[in-house]
């Protein structure tokens, strides 16, 4: 991962919320259960990744539903 000034990171993990800023990357942090994140409805992660064009997508392995 080589991430550049004009890339977007969208965050389904809380703790890579804190490491956009730190790359100086746009960071988005969508609505996502992170207690149970095979729980969060798809439309609540593809929703802000179309509309905010994010590059950059890391996210945690899910949990069992």
């Amino acid at each position: 991962m080589d991430p550049g000034p004009d890339d977007v990171l969208l965050a389904g993990f809380l703790p890579v919320a804190l490491l956009g800023p730190l790359l100086g990357l746009t960071t988005l942090a969508p609505a996502v259960n992170h207690l149970a994140p095979a729980r969060t409805a798809p439309e609540e992660l593809v929703g802000p990744l179309l509309r905010h064009r994010a590059s950059i997508v890391l996210a945690s392995p899910p949990s069992s539903p």
